[in-house]
């Protein structure tokens, strides 16, 4: 586990510790109305849970990082083999979530490391 602190989000510094590395990304495809689906699939270790609204973070091919929300969670069947469980983003296009990116689980502080908070 990685307990490096990051501090990022669009103009506002939040406190986030970066829990496990979840999946790289290898391919993604557009839902239609839906989202941007991305894979391989989410596997959950242990007691882990995921829902939709949770956060994750990505971090880019190019060192960009950026807290994003669970847009959904959808088992699928590939024509051959089980099902897997991916992960759907809201508002993304596959050209803002390459592959090669790495999408990690996150513990976020909605304060500052002085204490102060952002909202």
């Amino acid at each position: 586990m990685t307990t490096t602190p990051d501090y990022t989000a669009r103009g506002k510094s939040l406190y986030c510790f970066r829990v496990r590395l979840l999946f790289t990304v290898t391919e993604s495809f557009t839902i239609p109305g839906r989202g941007i689906v991305l894979l391989p699939e989410l596997r959950p270790v242990g007691e882990e849970k995921f829902n939709v609204g949770d956060r994750l973070k990505l971090r880019l091919p190019n060192g960009e990082e950026e807290l994003v929300h669970i847009g959904g969670l959808e088992l699928f069947k590939p024509t051959n083999g089980p099902c897997q469980l991916a992960v759907i983003l809201l508002g993304k296009s596959k050209e803002e979530v390459p592959p090669r990116t790495e999408v990690w689980s996150v513990q976020v502080n909605l304060e500052n490391p002085d204490g102060s908070s952002w909202e």
